[in-house]
């Protein structure tokens, strides 16, 4: 999955042999502040699939697993954007190594003690992008769904400007979920452990797109995580949500999103809500799996959404009432449309 499930199915699925971008090893990378200007990109062409809610096997899912691959075969052909140099990426790390022990390949070390000392960072914001459904290979150093989670770095850097917040990005081992297995799922908790193991117990939000943001999801029971924003994220029906029980999670979903399914996100949220999570999910109109169209209210709205979760900043509002809702709720109040939330996001 590119940067998440792929075709609308039950995983993320990929044609053999084709790249998909997957964080390459459960290490954290630091994503640098940077100019967050749109860049531009070439539209993906989207097909119709089943709306499932999860990729077609044997489909490339490079978003994640959940659907038609040719949204991420369109990404993939971009170049990175040139509007701000990328740093070069850690190598990955061999599958078996401990890639996510902090300041060995990503994690750096907060200029003081870290877990025991107290000089660790007030929070930390952990990115997770897409992938295939299967692929035991390791991901490649450079790999586009990865170069497209930076503007949301930068984004969310910029806005937490002021703040401790230390932001890091999970490298997998594998590029594929691979079943039972749910290798993006190991490395998001070897992070998370890193994590606590460095700055001791430090509140962390994890932001995952397509497959990553199924491993988000799943990574929530961990006692450092707060909240989860989630990226047309891949929901598979069957999935647990009682790990998300004293979260807050948003889901972001395009209506024509054909890779994951957006009525799977809304599903999700609600059945995390009646575990005991603070849920909703908002629609963005017009956009794509890849969020290339409308990307600057995508990258806005997530960094609102990160520094509102971290109490840096206030939630926009309709999100902050849906998040109230009772435990019981099931009605449309918790599903939003971007389009009809009034604050400071662009509707374009």
């Amino acid at each position: 999955m590119a940067h998440g499930p792929g075709p609308l199915a039950s995983g993320p699925g990929g044609r053999a042999g084709h790249p998909t971008p997957t964080p390459t090893s459960a290490v954290a990378e630091t994503v640098p502040p940077a100019a967050d200007r749109p860049t531009t990109h070439t539209r993906p062409t989207v097909t119709n699939s089943a709306a499932a809610g999860v990729p077609r096997r044997g489909r490339a899912a490079a978003h994640g697993g959940d659907s038609d691959m040719r949204t991420e075969r369109a990404q993939d052909s971009e170049p990175p954007p040139r509007t701000a140099a990328a740093p070069e990426e850690a190598p990955p790390g061999r599958p078996g190594q401990d890639a996510a022990r902090p300041g060995l390949d990503g994690l750096p070390r907060q200029g003081g003690r870290g877990a025991g000392g107290g000089d660790g960072p007030e929070a930390v914001v952990m990115l997770l992008h897409g992938g295939r459904e299967a692929g035991l290979e390791a991901p490649p150093p450079w790999n586009l769904p990865g170069l497209r989670m930076r503007p949301f770095g930068r984004s969310i850097a910029r806005a937490t400007r002021g703040h401790d917040v230390r932001l890091t990005a999970v490298r997998y081992t594998h590029r594929g979920w691979n079943g039972t297995r749910e290798d993006p799922l190991r490395d998001a908790r070897r992070a998370l452990d890193a994590v606590a193991e460095t700055y001791g117990e430090v509140p962390v939000i994890l932001v995952g797109h397509s497959m990553g943001g199924r491993a988000a999801l799943r990574a929530a029971g961990h006692p450092l995580v707060r909240g989860v924003v989630g990226l047309a994220p891949w929901c598979p029906p069957g999935d647990p949500v009682t790990q998300l029980a004293g979260r807050s999670v948003v889901l972001l979903h395009s209506d024509r999103d054909h890779t994951t399914s957006p009525l799977a996100s809304q599903t999700t949220a609600t059945r995390a809500r009646r575990a005991g999570a603070r849920t909703c999910s908002v629609t963005i109109r017009g956009s794509d799996h890849a969020m290339l169209r409308r990307a600057p209210v995508w990258h806005r709205l997530t960094a609102d959404l990160v520094t509102g979760l971290l109490g840096h900043g206030p939630l926009p509002p309709a999100v902050d009432a849906a998040l109230r809702l009772p435990p019981g709720t099931s009605g449309p109040e918790g599903n939003l449309d971007l389009d009809r939330i009034t604050g400071p996001h662009d509707a374009r």
